[in-house]
């Protein structure tokens, strides 16, 4: 007799803080016992996030220790030598440890990207070696076979840029092509151009994961801040936009076909057509934004997670925090909402079955506005 199929596994919200111990603490939300997000007066209702979390993983918060999700598995990647990476398969909460890239054993080393693309995991970084001489660390972990034991390989194509100038990244729906954009510091001759003359934009260009072929697109970049999600029922890719992240307005933008080899048919002029919600998803009034991330959920489902501080409060009211020793509360904003075209082709926030939550963190949880500082995965 066959044993039965495993349940079906119930995806999660994980947030990733930093704390105060020099620790990342990881929280699991469950984002379907949300109420309506029918009111601005969230605060009033807000709830303590789960103390203690659900992991608690030590390391030097400043190392930026760097996560990524694929499928039930939640990946970690301490960039210190001499320490493991590990996964969290939250589907049976087993914890497996394997090696890190290559590049982690050295010194000044940083993750740029960690960028999953169908059954692999591609990791990036930009290395110093003093006297301004770098070196760029392009490895690929494969973690879809039968074996437990993690490999890293080397990408024999290195990009053609500084990944810490990539400024958002989005994968292919045909899952092996990623596309880059990138500012203008950070891309190599001989594609930068002399700045001057309005020509400092930046660039951006495609990778074929199976073919291992870099392939210039233009220079131009797409509208994102860090990184894009394909979204099948609007044929689109969908992110934060670059100028508005800090508000939650988010873009779609037209999926551009995967490199053919013709230099002149891939090269565009321009970036691809894309369009701006009006609606803002992010607190703006009477609150100060120390971080936001935006979830793809799938079905055309995204999720907004905001951090920000309380600013409009009286003079009375700073006063006794003071004296209580204490600082403004932390809050934290959770929204569920879909997405889809109006009739004038624009895009929208649909009204219909958008859930949110206002949380408080733990004193103690780090308010520093760093771009690792705030981590959303969906697993």
């Amino acid at each position: 007799m066959s044993p039965p199929p495993p349940p079906r596994h119930h995806p999660y919200l994980y947030l990733v803080l930093e704390g105060s111990e020099d620790e990342y603490n990881v929280h699991k939300i469950d984002v379907h016992d949300f109420d309506l997000d029918d009111t601005d007066d969230l605060d009033s209702r807000a709830r303590p996030l789960a103390d203690p979390p659900l992991l608690r993983v030590e390391g030097a918060r400043r190392s930026a220790m760097c996560f990524t999700a694929h499928g039930t598995k939640i990946f970690a990647m301490p960039p210190s030598p001499g320490c493991a990476a590990f996964a969290l398969d939250t589907r049976t909460m087993k914890i497996t440890t394997g090696p890190l890239p290559e590049g982690a054993e050295e010194d000044q080393f940083c993750y740029s990207n960690l960028v999953v693309v169908g059954d692999r995991l591609y990791s990036m970084d930009r290395r110093e070696y003093g006297d301004d001489a770098e070196s760029c660390n392009f490895e690929v972990l494969q973690f879809g076979s039968a074996s437990r034991s993690w490999s890293w390989s080397s990408v024999p194509s290195q990009p053609p840029f500084n990944p810490l100038f990539v400024t958002c990244y989005a994968v292919h729906p045909d899952a092996r092509t990623i596309f880059f954009s990138v500012s203008h510091s950070g891309i190599d001759p001989p594609f930068r151009r002399e700045r001057g003359s309005g020509d400092d934009a930046g660039a951006t260009f495609s990778f074929d994961t199976e073919a291992a072929e870099w392939t210039f697109r233009g220079y131009w970049e797409l509208p994102f801040h860090r990184q894009a999600h394909y979204d099948e029922e609007l044929d689109a890719w969908v992110g934060l936009h670059e100028e508005d992240d800090r508000k939650g307005r988010v873009a779609s933008c037209d999926v551009l076909p995967p490199a053919t080899g013709d230099e002149s048919a891939d090269r565009s002029s321009q970036a691809p057509p894309w369009k701006l919600a009006r609606e803002r998803l992010f607190r703006v009034k009477g609150r100060r934004h120390r971080g936001g991330a935006l979830v793809y959920m799938g079905g055309s489902t995204f999720c907004t997670v905001e951090r920000a501080t309380e600013e409009e409060l009286t003079r009375e009211q700073r006063k006794r925090l003071e004296l209580d020793g204490r600082q403004p509360r932390l809050l934290l904003y959770v929204r569920t909402f879909g997405l889809k075209y109006g009739k004038k082709g624009r895009l929208q926030v649909a009204t219909c079955g958008r859930r949110a939550r206002c949380y408080t963190l733990p004193e103690g949880t780090s308010n520093d506005i760093i771009f690792w500082s705030l981590r959303a995965l969906w697993a």
